[in-house]
């Protein structure tokens, strides 16, 4: 039975204070965030870094076969039409040609100040049977003189070509050595384009003479 009080009524339950409650920012959060926060900080530093880091890329030390046989090989100049690779030198042998000589031409603009260019012109066909290779003095000389002689349509095609290219480059086309080169390329394949049909075959125009004024 439950006691009565002097009342003759039961005792009332007893009460138990609760402990305020605490916001977010407590002790114990602010310790948890900091760590998080440490952490963190460790991952952006030191851990990412390690995992993105590209491998060193090693130095070149060496070519390939081909690419140094490109990088060894001289540079060709280009032919003025079609980008044809320029044609070498032929070896230094006596063969067939027609000669040109003096002949003046104007040029096409006038801004570096000169105003005309005077050439001749030495042009070499193949030797097809060696038959000059082999000749020599006065043998060579008749040669040569019956082969100007046999090619005279030839050689008004020429003249007509070289007039026709020649006055259309500017003083800046020409005044320099590629610029000279470039002009030798195209003068060898129109002269031959004017040879189609025939068996001579021009390889090469040296030029002789050539004064810009």
């Amino acid at each position: 039975m439950i006691p009565a009080n002097t009342r003759g009524l039961a005792s009332p339950p007893a009460v138990v204070d609760e402990p305020p409650r605490q916001g977010l920012v407590n002790t114990r959060n602010i310790i948890i965030l900091v760590g998080i926060v440490a952490w963190l900080a460790v991952l952006l530093l030191f851990v990412v870094p390690q995992l993105t880091r590209k491998p060193a890329q090693q130095p070149a030390t060496a070519v390939t076969a081909q690419t140094a046989a490109e990088a060894a090989r001289p540079a060709t100049a280009a032919g003025a039409q079609g980008g044809a690779a320029a044609v070498p030198a032929p070896k230094a042998v006596p063969g067939p040609q027609l000669t040109i000589s003096n002949r003046v031409f104007n040029l096409a603009g006038n801004s570096s100040g000169y105003k005309y260019v005077k050439l001749s012109l030495v042009v070499q066909f193949a030797d097809e049977k060696g038959e000059y290779a082999k000749a020599k003095g006065d043998a060579l000389k008749k040669l040569q003189d019956a082969f100007q002689t046999e090619h005279p349509a030839a050689l008004s095609a020429f003249n007509d070509i070289l007039t026709t290219t020649v006055s259309s480059k500017t003083a800046a086309d020409l005044a320099t050595t590629q610029g000279k080169e470039n002009l030798r390329q195209e003068l060898i394949s129109k002269f031959n384009q004017a040879l189609a049909g025939s068996s001579d075959r021009v390889t090469y125009v040296i030029f002789a003479d050539f004064v810009m004024q």
